[in-house]
């Protein structure tokens, strides 16, 4: 990552001062190039003489005091006689030869120290004074002259950053080298007197004086003393210097501490990392990681902060694993769910679901890495914490509304296997003629589950993968998601959905968008190389399927390509099973014309639940006593459509509750009816206003209310093939009781746009 160059100031904004440009240099050479490309020829121009003037200032004051601390360190050499006499009358003194080898020793060890404080001295004094100062000049001469040749802009920055680099790295290096070699050359062969010792004097300096510049070692003190004290995302070191090579010991676990109190300004701070300081990308990943555990702890259960921090691709060991971003999700699509239920009863059994999901994500967040994973584990332990008072703060609340009996029936939503088995009724035959199909066809035709709206096909699709089992993968896809579309963004996100449950890892090549036949093509090809290695098939459940046709019906030319192509896979393989899932049939879908390619669709029809699983709906999922007259009214007035059904029950269980009574009656029953059927009823809403769209279907529908045969032939065959009206003693009636009660209220209240 680079720096962002949209990020530095502007050229029209105040330029900035000499000093100012020489720090960028030294300090912030991303953003001194940053700042270069955004300059004109004669603008860098300007800005580098600018700077020029503070280097020649800078350059001869260093100078100045390497020439003094040179001249005082050569002191001792004026006068060898101090030195050396004491070492010549100690050799001298010693009374054997054994003493004489001990005075040579300690004369050794004393001009080796004095060669190493005098190289490390004059080292560094060569080094920042002549070699910092020779590296500034030459190195904004340089700067200069490149600048003329190829380009003021970007020589303003190549200038500065590579001359000021060069005092550093190569004046420093040098010159310290130069003096290391000469000091320890000098007292090595001073004490020791052997030639060898210049040599390896001369070698060791050379290496201590080059990682002595290029790790940039005269800041780093200033650097870790400046950690030991007062730490913010304002005012740290890497706030101040975007070179920093070594660790500094005790920073980074400070501000992961302080990102965890302040995720919102470690965030913050993150983005600076990122953009300005291309060092610490790994200091930023684990910022990252405590702001968001920081926020996690700050507010527990909520879902929208329920997502893994952006790890960037050159820090691969802060990514989370696939394992751990799937239990995430799923832990955030329980809490979603707990949250959107509207009943005691099923928001605390979804509540349970989602504490279960919580433990396990703690558990894997145990089996992470511990650089990242452990900022983690102090705001799980807050959710577990608040997870368990909402817990008991859901029992409490459920005492008080369900003294009776637990509601949990389900108006308008689909049943879910895991907690609503005892409302799944009444579908037994279906569900074995569709696993039969599946389970034994040679050759796999498309399958079209059809029905009404609201009578059960999704909670079907729900239960479809216990009822298979493990030779069948389902892939669940809902085309009324708001990520479908188009076409393209059907088939992606459909390949999204494939890759979750087949762990398909990313395509090496994307889905074409341009061409739908292509892109169709691109999924066989995958399901070639992946399904030949399973021991499975694999289900494509499209629930409301119309809402494609709505797409190709944009250009059905290609439409009906992709349809050609659909059916050519579908009937060249048994591996994957093609499940359409919708209220409208094929022969009713028009431009192109699905019935034309899918001549062999298998269809099941989801309809209303016959008399004995009405009442088993009705009196076993509850601790409330119905006389027969109840339920056999219950059933009458529904006939069985299980949403309109669930929602008198829900009603009645509510009423039972209210009341405080577990015996039922015929009021009873009159009240739930006014309180559950008003105008916006769903079944008959949707009924009315998207079924019945056309002018001869409600000429129809009204025929039916006045007591007449509907005229229109075409419009009554339709109402009786999708189940709505039949035809008893001779007349044609509206199939549910319910539904001519609500029209002959409300009908009017939704006129279509064009008059009839």
């Amino acid at each position: 990552m680079t720096a962002n160059s949209s990020a530095a100031p502007s050229p029209s904004a105040p330029w900035p001062s000499g000093l100012t440009l020489l720090h960028w240099a030294i300090f912030d050479p991303p953003w001194l190039e940053a700042f270069s490309e955004k300059l004109t020829r004669w603008q860098g121009l300007g800005l580098f003489l600018k700077a020029y003037l503070w280097v020649i200032v800078l350059a001869l004051l260093l100078y100045a005091t390497g020439i003094t601390l040179t001249v005082a360190l050569e002191l001792p050499l004026r006068f060898p006689d101090i030195f050396w006499a004491s070492i010549t009358a100690a050799f001298q003194g010693a009374p054997s030869g054994w003493a004489q080898a001990v005075a040579l020793g300690s004369a050794s060890i004393g001009g080796l120290a004095f060669g190493l404080a005098f190289g490390l001295a004059f080292g560094l004094a060569f080094g920042l004074a002549f070699g910092l100062a020779f590296g500034l000049a030459f190195g904004l001469a340089f700067g200069l002259a490149f600048g003329l040749a190829v380009g003021l802009a970007g020589g303003l920055a190549v200038g500065l950053a590579v001359g000021l680099a060069f005092g550093l790295a190569v004046g420093l290096a040098v010159g310290l080298a130069v003096g290391l070699a000469g000091g320890l050359a000098f007292g090595l062969a001073g004490g020791l007197a052997f030639g060898l010792a210049f040599g390896l004097a001369g070698g060791l300096g050379m290496v201590m004086g080059f990682y002595f510049g290029f790790f940039r070692l005269p800041f780093y003190p200033w650097h870790l003393l400046g950690g030991l004290g007062w730490l913010d995302f304002a005012h740290n070191p890497y706030r101040r210097d975007a070179v920093i090579w070594l660790p500094l010991w005790g920073v980074p676990g400070q501000l992961a501490v302080l990102a965890q109190q302040q995720p919102e300004a470690a965030r913050e701070f993150v983005e600076f990392l990122l953009v300005r300081r291309p060092l610490q990308r790994g200091l930023a990943m684990r910022l990252a990681h405590a702001a968001t555990a920081g926020a996690w702890r700050q507010l527990p259960l909520q879902t929208d902060i329920l997502f893994p921090p952006p790890i960037v691709a050159e820090e691969p060991r802060f990514a989370p694993s696939d394992e751990w971003r799937y239990q995430l999700a799923t832990l955030r699509s329980e809490l979603k769910s707990s949250q959107s239920q509207s009943q005691i009863s099923l928001k605390k059994v979804a509540f349970a679901r989602f504490q279960t999901a919580l433990e396990k994500f703690r558990q894997q967040t145990l089996r992470e890495p511990p650089r990242w994973g452990q900022y983690y584990l102090e705001a799980l332990a807050i959710w577990q914490d608040e997870a368990r008072q909402e817990r008991a703060r859901l029992d409490l609340e459920a005492e008080r509304l369900e003294p009776i009996t637990r509601n949990v029936y389900r108006s308008g939503e689909a049943l879910r296997p895991e907690t609503d088995q005892a409302l799944f009724l009444g579908r037994d035959d279906l569900r074995d003629r569709l696993a039969r199909e599946i389970l034994t066809a040679p050759n796999l035709p498309l399958l079209l589950i059809q029905g009404q709206r609201r009578v059960g096909k999704t909670s079907l699709l729900n239960f479809l993968p216990s009822l298979l089992g493990a030779g069948f993968k389902v892939v669940y896809q809902d085309l009324q998601n708001a990520r479908v579309a188009s076409v393209p963004a059907w088939l992606e996100d459909l390949r999204r959905r494939i890759a979750d449950v087949l762990g398909w890892s990313e395509a090496p090549e994307p889905i074409p968008t341009d061409d739908w036949v292509s892109a169709w093509r691109w999924f066989e090809n995958a399901f070639a190389g992946v399904l030949q290695q399973r021991d499975f098939k694999l289900i494509l459940a499209l629930d409301e399927y119309e809402v494609l046709h709505g797409y190709l019906c944009q250009n059905p030319d290609a439409g009906a390509r992709l349809l050609a192509a659909i059916r050519s896979f579908s009937q060249r393989q048994n591996q994957v099973v093609l499940l359409f899932v919708g209220a409208a049939l094929l022969s009713e879908l028009d431009a192109p014309d699905w019935s034309r390619y899918f001549v062999q669709t298998q269809r099941f029809q989801v309809d209303y639940l016959d008399r004995r699983a009405a009442e088993r709906l009705i009196t076993e999922p509850v601790k409330l006593r119905y006389p027969p007259a109840v339920r056999e009214r219950l059933f009458d007035l529904t006939q069985g459509h299980p949403a309109l059904l669930q929602l008198l029950c829900k009603t009645l269980v509510d009423i039972a509750n209210r009341n405080q009574k577990a015996d039922m009656s015929m009021a009873d029953l009159d009240l739930a009816l006014q309180e559950a059927i008003g105008r916006e009823t769903y079944p008959m809403l949707v009924f009315w206003k998207q079924f019945c769209a056309t002018p001869a279907l409600r000429r129809s529908v009204e025929h039916i209310l006045c007591g007449e045969p509907p005229a229109d032939a075409a419009s009554r065959m339709r109402l009786e093939e999708h189940g709505f009206i039949v035809e008893r003693d001779g007349a044609w009636r509206l199939r549910v009781p319910l539904f001519e009660s609500w029209l002959r209220q409300y009908k009017d209240a939704y006129p279509l746009n064009s008059t009839y």
